[in-house]
Formats: structure tokens, C-alpha cells, sequence
């Protein structure tokens, strides 16, 4: 069972990183256009991208220990941890304060900046993360 988890880990990736770097290109152009629609889809692909986050690290995590006979890719591996740890925390966190901060009606102003800096951050961990996986990967 635990093995079947681990091999997930290459297709549920996939979505987490679709998700996130979607969230945050979404919500860049809303602050450049001030168009509600991508505020909106910024939103809901944050929604989305939070549980498949969780679910990404929860198969990592369970990947590595059946990682054997990668000794060539120790240094991509952990970077990917690295990179991955950052994204998913630094995107967790942002994105519970966006989904706070939307419920409050407080998405706007200096937050909204501030928001587009730490969740720019963010994906551009998601997407270190990706091509340090790919490179242990191939």
C-alpha cells in the first residue's frame, strides 16, 4: 500500500505544481489588470492547490524511502527537499492568509502587494523543486 503511494508521488506532483504557479500567475495579472475574474481563479486555484501540496510531500516523503540506487542524484534530491519544504510552507501559509484575508474583505492595498511578493517567492520554489525532482527522475 505504502509503496502505491510512493509511486504517485511523479503524477500527484504534477498537479500540485499546475496549481500553485497557476494560483500565483493568476493573482500577478489581477494585480497588473484589477480584473475580478482573475482574482477569482487565483482563488479557487489556490483552493485547489493546497491539498494537492500536502498530498505531494506526504508521497514524497514516502518515495524516498523507496529511492535506491540514486547515489548520482543525492544533490538534486536534496535540493528537491529543500526547495520542496520552502514551497510547501511558504505557499501554505500565504495561502491561508489570502484565503483569510478574501473572507475578510482585506485583500487589497499594501496586503495585496506584499501577498504578490510571498506568493511569487513561493512558486518559484514549486518550480526549483520541480526541476531538481526531474533531475532524480531522468
Amino acid at each position: 500500500m505504502l509503496e502505491t503511494l510512493a509511486s504517485w508521488h511523479p503524477f500527484v506532483v504534477h498537479f500540485a505544481v499546475a496549481f500553485s504557479i497557476g494560483s500565483a500567475a493568476f493573482d500577478i495579472l489581477d494585480f497588473f489588470f484589477h480584473n475580478r475574474k482573475l482574482e477569482d481563479t487565483g482563488l479557487h486555484l489556490m483552493f485547489a492547490a493546497l491539498p494537492f501540496l500536502l498530498l505531494a510531500v506526504l508521497t514524497g516523503n514516502l518515495a524516498e524511502t523507496y529511492a535506491v540506487g540514486i547515489a548520482d542524484a543525492a544533490v538534486a534530491l536534496d535540493r528537491h527537499i529543500t526547495y520542496a519544504n520552502i514551497a510547501v510552507w511558504g505557499f501554505s501559509a500565504v495561502g491561508l492568509w489570502r484565503i483569510f484575508q478574501h473572507f475578510k474583505g482585506q485583500h487589497t492595498g499594501l496586503r495585496k502587494v506584499i501577498y504578490i511578493f510571498v506568493v511569487t517567492a513561493a512558486a518559484m520554489s514549486v518550480y526549483l523543486a520541480a526541476v531538481h525532482g526531474g533531475m532524480i527522475r531522468h
